[in-house]
């Protein structure tokens, strides 16, 4: 670039914006812009922007030879005039297990239910984006290499952000004042949590504050509790294909064996020290990371629950049921309502219409819900460590003329085992967190809850202390030990017997 006799620099409001014009609009199809960081150290000043090359070569249209430069600024501060002007982009960051799911199915989607809140949105202003696997793309595939320097091109992030630009298209050919001609803009996607914490991927994240006013919205979940829920949807991982709804087989592919919780949560603690590392943060963490790239003001979070085990606040938690609330109680808790009426800018139409919805049935309590309840997580520890030791095995299934019972009926069948024995999973050995990890999770849980929770709602640390060690003493911090089971002769009996691992004979 210094070998350059001219440059051009175009703010990149002007770029993006131009989109939104009637009189000059950019055709998207035809727009190929490269992004390339030139800068260095952690603070990048600029970003190069490529135009594409001609798609005719006897174009009369002159060829620019000098690329544009795109000025990126770190100020995060901005006059509020300028705020005002922009549409609002509004991003929903999750993190994982805080009622994401709920979120995204009832209120950002239409249902039977919200109809008749859902038909406000408009009215307030505000279109909604589903890109659900273009940011899963993002996080775990572009956003690591861009960060690293091995890539200099994100075709999901291009893919995104025109994705926001048509969404802030008027609704109708002549907006009215209640349809806007630049409409905000909300996006839901907890995958954003996982960003890495890298100076080219924050400050590509910043180069949406030329267009938009974004405002990131996050869910607070206090860690002691967020993080047991976090291990069991990591659990469910090694054993459930989700995106194909399919349940695992044996095989020796560590990333498919069982792991322990204090082994997760030390692997959780090492990973996500690392810059490149795409792992799930807690709320604090994940406000942390947005409030360095847009400044404290651009960030806001409501709790998760607004008292202690309530339903409907609980709607991600595999172990979350009744609680004893009736209709009305769970209809206070109802984060959905929250998350409309204190988090999104100006969705007061919105917000009204919910108040105004009649009080939620079971059935739609639990639509949208992450539902872990049915997952034999303790039973296919063990199972699995059984194969891997081999307890049992398919070459002894095979020489009895049998099928090796199949991974998911295997750890259903111990847990009913469990169930004949009157057992719970408290009844078997457990490994759990040291006195340490456990004063450093109560540690950090308390400093999120100063920091993210609304004061009415922020318990004494007395009470917050109580119910962390209520955690502690019903066995949320450990896992089944599933080494000390299978050195229990009467377990280790019974699971190498062929009554229970070979089905029917062929």
């Amino acid at each position: 670039l210094e070998s350059q006799e001219t440059q051009t620099t175009v703010p990149i409001s002007a770029i993006l914006m131009a989109q939104h014009s009637n009189k000059s609009r950019v055709n998207s199809n035809d727009t190929n812009f490269t992004i390339v960081d030139v800068s260095s150290g952690d603070q990048p000043n600029s970003t190069v922007i490529l135009p594409p090359m001609p798609k005719d070569s006897t174009s009369k249209t002159p060829l620019r030879t000098d690329p544009i430069v795109v000025e990126t600024t770190n100020d995060k501060s901005e006059s509020e005039d300028n705020i005002q002007e922009k549409p609002i982009l509004v991003l929903h960051v999750g993190p994982l297990k805080t009622a994401s799911s709920t979120i995204q199915m009832q209120v950002l989607r239409k249902t039977a239910y919200n109809e008749p809140a859902f038909d406000n949105w408009k009215q307030d202003g505000y279109n909604m984006v589903f890109a659900r696997r273009t940011a899963q793309k993002l996080v775990d595939d572009c956003l690591p290499q861009l960060g690293n320097g091995s890539v200099s091109y994100c075709q999901p992030w291009k893919f995104l952000t025109r994705q926001f630009s048509k969404a802030s298209m008027p609704f109708s050919s002549n907006p009215t004042p209640q349809h806007r001609t630049a409409q905000n803009v909300i996006f839901s996607h907890e995958a954003l949590s996982r960003i890495p914490n890298q100076s080219r991927v924050k400050a590509l994240f910043r180069t949406l504050t030329k267009t938009w006013n974004v405002q990131v919205i996050l869910v607070h979940r206090p860690h002691h509790s967020w993080f047991p829920s976090m291990y069991k949807q990591f659990a469910k991982g090694t054993m459930f294909i989700s995106a194909h709804r399919k349940y695992k087989q044996f095989s020796h592919n560590t990333d498919d064996r069982p792991m322990d919780l204090p082994s997760y949560y030390r692997l959780y603690r090492q990973t996500l020290s690392q810059e490149q590392s795409t792992w799930a943060r807690n709320s604090l963490q994940t406000k942390n990371l947005y409030e360095e790239i847009f400044g404290p003001d651009h960030v806001r979070s409501i709790d998760h629950a607004v008292s202690t085990n309530a339903h409907l606040a609980l709607a991600d938690d595999e172990d979350n049921g009744n609680d004893g609330k009736s209709a009305e109680e769970r209809h206070d808790d109802d984060i959905r309502e929250r998350f409309v009426c204190d988090l999104i800018p100006g969705a007061n139409r919105t917000c009204a219409a919910w108040k105004q919805l009649p009080r939620p049935t079971l059935k739609e309590d639990k639509e949208g819900m992450n539902d872990n309840s049915n997952f034999a997580f303790e039973g296919d520890s063990i199972v699995y460590q059984a194969w891997i030791d081999q307890v049992i095995s398919e070459k002894a299934a095979l020489a009895q003329g049998c099928d090796l019972l199949r991974r998911s009926k295997a750890a259903q069948r111990f847990q009913s085992q469990m169930k004949r024995w009157n057992m719970t999973s408290q009844d078997l050995p457990q490994t759990c967190l040291n006195q340490s990890e456990l004063e450093e999770i109560l540690a950090e849980s308390w400093e999120g809850a100063t920091r993210l929770s609304e004061k009415h709602n922020l318990p004494s640390y007395s009470e917050f202390k109580a119910d962390f060690e209520r955690d502690v003493d019903t066995f949320r911090f450990c896992s089944v030990d599933a080494h000390q089971v299978l050195a229990n002769e009467k377990w280790r009996h019974f699971l190498a017997s062929p009554a229970f691992w070979l089905c029917t004979k062929n």
